[in-house]
């Protein structure tokens, strides 16, 4: 009998507390708030984008060419997330690119995670250093270094598993 009476209640709770099952994090995660890591990135988020707005702020030389300064970006977790799942497969599966083994862009794993985007961005490392370090190595080479001055960019996340790196920037549709 209490069995007969556990399942309906169960269904109540549920249906009260409004269940729902949802790929999109986008309800679950605080995306502007840097300082508390909902999505394991395994770095310190705050240093992460101070570093990143620093070079922004004050602009930059990319392999020769001037970049003037451009606004500062702002935290986001679903681009977090997408770099988060992109740079464990890239561990797991023992590969180091852009697309991944099914194929998938960038900008696929980034709507993946819930984020309609008009501009993406995604750099990719593999060293062994902290935060400070790993944007100084991507300032160091051109392409990397113009998407982080990219003034089209809005948002940033980033995340690392061991030495390897992603960072994804991107601006909202």
């Amino acid at each position: 009998m209490k069995k007969l009476l556990f399942i309906p209640l169960l269904i109540l709770v549920c249906f009260l507390s409004d269940c729902k099952k949802s790929n999109d994090l986008s309800e679950e995660i605080d995306h502007s708030n840097p300082g508390k890591d909902k999505v394991g990135t395994n770095l310190n988020n705050a240093l992460m984008l101070q570093a990143v707005n620093t070079v922004r702020a004050a602009g930059c030389n990319c392999d020769g060419e001037k970049m003037p300064p451009v606004p500062a970006l702002t935290w986001n977790d679903q681009l977090a997330l997408a770099a988060k799942l992109h740079t464990e497969d890239m561990v797991k599966n023992n590969f180091f690119d852009h697309v991944n083994k099914d194929g998938q862009s960038p900008g696929d794993r980034i709507k993946a995670a819930g984020y309609n985007f008009r501009f993406y961005a995604e750099n990719l490392a593999i060293i062994s250093t902290d935060e400070k370090g790993v944007v100084a190595y991507w300032l160091s080479s051109k392409g990397h270094c113009k998407n982080i001055m990219n003034a089209s960019a809005k948002e940033i996340g980033v995340a690392r598993v061991n030495n390897s790196w992603t960072m994804k920037l991107a601006a909202r549709l």
